[in-house]
């Protein structure tokens, strides 16, 4: 586990994740089969081959850097687009904050279902979540970073290499 602090939290944010993308960028497919705020492709250096956004229409984000856009099922995005040549960028809901993403109630079946339909992908995977002590055993074992910038009322964040 590595800790992470500064006052830029935003661009540390993006810093971590760009250390774990490959460098060859170029030859991979981006997907973001959960609609996020954060819209990494759009801060990226390197064009991925293609970039791949799902439930794009909820957030205000750049739609210029998306290739295709979807408002699926995240399964269906994991399972059409599972390849050594892709990499998965996965903001999901928070644990306790599904409402936020349309969810009726908190709702631990949902990422235990998410938590096993990313093992055994062939993909590389990049997850974030709020530092929680669910979401942490449920992925006890994977690589974890974290990070919180220096707002006093936001939550530390987490960053899993899957």
């Amino acid at each position: 586990m590595t800790f992470i602090g500064s006052k830029e939290d935003k661009d540390l944010y993006q810093n971590l994740i760009k250390q774990h993308l490959p460098k060859n960028l170029y030859d991979y497919i981006y997907v973001e089969p959960f609609g996020g705020s954060f819209g990494l492709a759009k801060i990226l250096e390197q064009r991925p081959k293609k970039v791949i956004y799902n439930d794009i229409h909820i957030y205000d984000v750049d739609l210029d850097v998306a290739d295709e856009m979807y408002h699926v099922d995240y399964r269906h995005i994991l399972e059409r687009y599972d390849s050594p040549n892709t990499i998965f960028y996965l903001d999901p809901p928070y644990y306790n904050k599904e409402h936020v993403y349309g969810m009726k109630r908190k709702n631990d079946n949902f990422h235990i279902q998410l938590r096993e339909d990313l093992q055994g992908l062939k993909a590389k995977v990049l997850l974030s979540y709020e530092d929680n002590p669910f979401i942490r055993k449920l992925y006890k074992g994977k690589d974890i970073y974290f990070y919180k910038g220096d707002d006093p009322y936001k939550q530390r964040e987490t960053l899993y290499v899957l």
